[in-house]
């Protein structure tokens, strides 16, 4: 059976978008920050070092993935990466690192419960010890 999709062109149109802007955004280094050299610090306090090379960290809680990924998690992380960009628009130097927890007993726990909800079935790594 093959699934056929019809009328792609919008999803098209927005695939074109992201490309080109992701693009521009690598070439430009937008996204990217250097630390002040040491000679644009020679002979400046720290509080002048603050108010010449303004920075901003945002946290976020890692995901904890014992579950599927819902709209609360998009909706959460919306909030931290409309801060950063608000903060890089100010000028600021903003480091925002993000990853997924991904190890551990819950995330296998949950690997099986999502294998048996769609009625797959495979070999565990205990077989080949």
């Amino acid at each position: 059976m093959s699934l056929t999709v019809l009328q792609t062109g919008k999803r098209d149109y927005l695939q074109e978008l992201e490309k080109k802007y992701q693009k521009k955004w690598a070439d430009e280094n937008v996204f990217e920050v250097n630390a002040p050299s040491a000679e644009e610090l020679k002979g400046l306090t720290k509080d002048e070092i603050h108010e010449k090379f303004p920075k901003w960290f945002g946290n976020f809680p890692y995901p904890y993935m014992n579950g599927s990924l819902h709209l609360g998690h998009a909706f959460t992380i919306s909030k931290i990466e409309f801060g950063a960009g608000y903060q890089r628009l100010l000028g600021k130097r903003v480091l925002f690192p993000h990853g997924f927890h991904v190890t551990g007993m819950p995330i296998k726990a949950r690997l099986f419960v999502f294998a048996s909800e769609c009625g797959l079935t495979f070999v565990t790594h205990s077989v080949f010890l």
